[in-house]
């Protein structure tokens, strides 16, 4: 090593102009490989979350009549967190459903985590006669609706039950469920209802859906 120093130092000495010529290239190079990496690394985590904003967090979002199911998920996959979705009627304005409705459910804490559902005024719902809803819904059916104010709605419910509903407006929710995963036929809740407003209507659910997430890089197949 010390032999090719010395000759390095050597042909340095005589030929400064054309090694510094190669150091600054050199040293060029290696920043914009250093800044493209930095601005690839950049991308990526701002990719990773907008799609959390967008779709959650969740590995799996499973539709389930029970919670067997879930638990056997659960037993079988210890490291599994799981939130609970359940929705309990479809709301309109109006006599009839139409396809923009209010998707009237709960979402535990986990849920509403890991589906990013969060407020962006008042509060969440903690009795039977309080709801949040989604902002741009809100705007749409009660566009001059503000916290604290009542808002009237027909329910349809489980086996085509359907009855009216006076809520009071309790919170404003961010709009997230259209922009998440889901199908058709299980939309994601777009109003929370408190926890005790399926047992004081004598609700059953329409559905329930759970969000899973898995720790480690990789998620297991669910059949």
């Amino acid at each position: 090593m010390r032999p090719l120093f010395l000759l390095w130092l050597r042909f340095l000495r005589d030929h400064p102009k054309t090694y510094l010529k190669k150091a600054v290239l050199y040293l060029l190079c290696s920043a914009f490989i250093i800044g493209e990496g930095l601005l690839l690394y950049s991308f990526l985590c701002t990719q990773k979350e907008n799609r959390a904003m967008l779709f959650g967090e969740q590995d799996f979002l499973i539709a389930a009549e029970n919670e067997q199911a879930l638990q056997t998920i659960r037993q079988t996959y210890p490291r599994c967190t799981a939130g609970s979705l359940t929705v309990l009627a479809y709301g309109s304005t109006t006599e009839e459903l139409s396809t923009r409705r209010l998707v009237i459910g709960t979402a535990d804490a986990a849920a509403r985590d890991m589906q990013h559902i969060r407020l962006t005024a008042g509060v969440l719902p903690e009795t039977g006669t309080q709801i949040a809803v989604e902002e741009s819904l809100l705007s749409l059916f009660y566009p001059d609706a503000g916290l604290g104010q009542t808002i009237s709605l027909t329910l349809f419910a489980h086996n085509e039950q359907t009855m009216s509903k006076t809520f009071t407006l309790c919170g404003i929710l961010a709009d997230t469920s259209a922009n998440q995963s889901q199908s058709d036929t299980a939309p994601l809740p777009n109003a929370l209802v408190a926890d005790s407003f399926a047992k004081e209507e004598n609700l059953s659910p329409l559905y329930r859906l759970y969000a899973l997430t898995f720790e480690g890089n990789t998620a297991p197949s669910l059949a």
